[in-house]
Order: C-alpha cells, then structure tokens, then sequence
C-alpha cells in the first residue's frame, strides 16, 4: 500500500525509505514478525532479509559501491541483518518489540510501531480518530497467520494498482480485524450483530472478506457455514451484495472442502484455497477491474 509518510528525525535517526515501508506496514497490520516484514520487500526471494530498493544503483563517489542513504545494493540475505535494522528503530524509540514462540517452538521477534509512530502514521492514513492498539492479550499467532497474507499480497496489489489510483486515496486498502469489526443493528431483531471477518481488502470498488483458517484452529463444518450466513447478511446489509466476496485462505484441504460446501448456498461468492493461491485470486481479481 503507498502511503505518504513525513520523515523526521527521532533520537539521531533519519528514517530511510526502507523504514518508512515498515512504518506503513505496521500502520495497517498492527504487528509483524521480523520475517514477514523482510519478506514484504522481496517476496519473490521467500527469504528474510531487506533488499535492494534500486539493484541497478551504484554510488560512484564511493570505491567498491558502497550504499549511501538513498540507493541500497544487492546484499546476501540475512536475518540478523533484518533484526539489526528494526532494533534500532526500536532503540530510537519508533518500534516496540516483544519475542514470540511459533507453534513449530522457534522464537522470533514481533514488532508494533511506537505510540508516537504510531499517531504519525494514522495521520497519514487519515485515520484521525484511530486508538493505539497495544500488545494483543491473546491470538497472537493467529494475527500473524492472517498478516502472512497481507505481506503476499502487498506487493502485487502495489504493482498492479499503484498505477490506477489518482488522488489522495490508496488504490487499495487492508482493513486488518481491528479495523473491519463492526456491531450493527437490523429492525427486526431486538440484539445487535457483529461483523468481524479476520481482514477486509478493498480495491476498485470490491470487497473481499477474508477468513484465515489456520489449522490449529481445527473449525467444525457448521461453524464455516455460520461464517458465510453471517457476512451475507452483512453485505445485504451495506448494499454490497453485488460487489463483494468472501475469501477462505486456509492451511489444510479439510478447511477448504468445509468452505466451498458453505459457498453453495451462499448469496456472495466464496473462494477457499492456500493462502498463496488466495493472493493468486486476489491479484487477478485486481487486474480484472483495475
């Protein structure tokens, strides 16, 4: 997502192109694991490193092609060369860190932007009102599984939109659980409704529900179905009914087989698939109705 970001200098720092990607990133995912912010500036590679902004710029000025603060050289991936960057946006008080266990027991670190940070980058998002959102008390690794979407995604919406969007609006937006919950009421029934898909992404237009159904969470049959019945009643309810789907991105073929049966007798259409086949979809979908 192209956001404009102000630079500034924060306790000797000035942040670089590079960082101010991460900033962004965090400003519309809220966390982000060390590997998943490297592998959003070169998804191709799968590996978890930052890369070069412009492979082909050389300083001339500098024997050996050094960097200089505005072009990077190719450099071999590296991990800790990631996590060098980000602990030093942290100890320059702009990202906050906490260590994590995945489920496969390796420990990573994740990252949030500072409160300070993070007030810049809503307001360049025009996110006047926004709240900080604060560590997650629970479900962090689900946060992180729905975000490995987005850092597939990112990038190919960037390349296939950018291009289309004129004004101040973001050719595309991630609404991530935060942000796409809604409570909701309808006359004919006494209690409120609740619309609170795992992401929302929206582009020309269209809307697309995302559900990330890991496999851990091991979701019965009816429980997939109750999720379809309840985002159709929430897009007849907004009037978009004619423009939005709903999107399963899951880990095994069992989830997938439940949705798709689900989508039978769903209003909106349902696609249900791996996530890298969903960015897949995604990203047509883009190309379609750009």
């Amino acid at each position: 997502m192209t956001i404009s970001h102000t630079s500034g200098r924060d306790d000797g720092i000035t942040p670089t192109p590079r960082d101010e990607g991460v900033f962004g990133d965090l400003g519309v995912t809220d966390l982000l694991e060390t590997f998943q912010v490297a592998g959003r500036f070169c998804p191709q590679t799968g590996r978890v490193y930052f890369p070069a902004l412009n492979p082909d710029a050389v300083d001339g000025s500098k024997k050996g092609g050094r960097r200089d603060e505005e072009h990077y050289l190719p450099r071999e991936p590296s991990p800790s060369s990631a996590e060098r960057r980000m602990r030093r946006l942290k100890a320059a008080r702009l990202l906050v860190r906490r260590g994590h266990r995945r489920p496969s027991g390796e420990r990573t670190s994740i990252w949030m932007l500072s409160k300070a940070a993070f007030r810049r980058e809503a307001r360049d998002m025009g996110l006047h009102d926004a709240t900080y959102p604060g560590w997650p008390k629970s479900r962090v690794q689900h946060f992180l599984d729905t975000n490995d979407l987005y850092v597939g995604l990112a990038g190919e919406l960037d390349a296939v939109l950018e291009g289309v969007c004129y004004g101040p609006a973001p050719a595309w937006v991630w609404r991530n659980e935060r942000r796409a919950y809604e409570r909701y009421s309808v006359s004919w029934e006494p209690k409120p409704r609740y619309h609170q898909p795992d992401a929302e992404v929206l582009f020309c237009g269209r809307l697309f529900i995302v559900e990330r159904q890991t496999e851990r969470a091991k979701e019965t049959e009816e429980a997939i179905a109750k999720k379809v019945q309840d985002h159709n009643h929430r897009a007849a309810h907004i009037g978009a009914k004619d423009t939005a789907q709903i999107v399963f991105a899951c880990d095994t073929p069992r989830d997938v087989n439940h949705a798709l049966k689900a989508g039978q007798d769903s209003d909106l259409p349902v696609v249900a698939a791996s996530v890298a086949e969903v960015v897949s979809h995604l990203t047509d979908q883009a190309l379609e109705h750009s």
